[in-house]
């Protein structure tokens, strides 16, 4: 009889480490997974920051480029200033400094 208490008591303990062990595994394996996650959404978060960072740099840039062809070639002004020599090299026309 005491050897059989002795060997239930032995595998009742085993089952216990095994148990014990399976469950440390299964949260490692679920905290890597949640720290690899957070990298993740970090990493896409900055991938997008930067993206539309650039974006706006861009649309930025074509806004000023545009505006400035638009402003060199005449666009945009009164019919009777287009091509009469009204704009200083400067870029300001007579009209202008009249304001001033």
């Amino acid at each position: 009889m005491v050897v059989v208490i002795a060997v239930v008591s032995v595998v009742v303990a085993v089952v216990v480490v095994v148990v014990v062990v399976v469950v440390v595994a299964v949260v490692v394996v679920v905290a890597i997974v949640v720290v690899v996650a957070v990298v993740v959404v970090v990493a896409v978060v900055v991938v997008v920051a930067v993206v539309v960072v650039v974006v706006v740099v861009v649309v930025i840039v074509v806004i000023v480029v545009v505006v400035r062809q638009r402003d060199e070639s005449g666009h945009g002004k009164n019919p009777s200033e287009r091509g009469l020599g009204l704009e200083s090299t400067d870029g300001w026309t007579s009209q202008d400094m009249e304001r001033i």
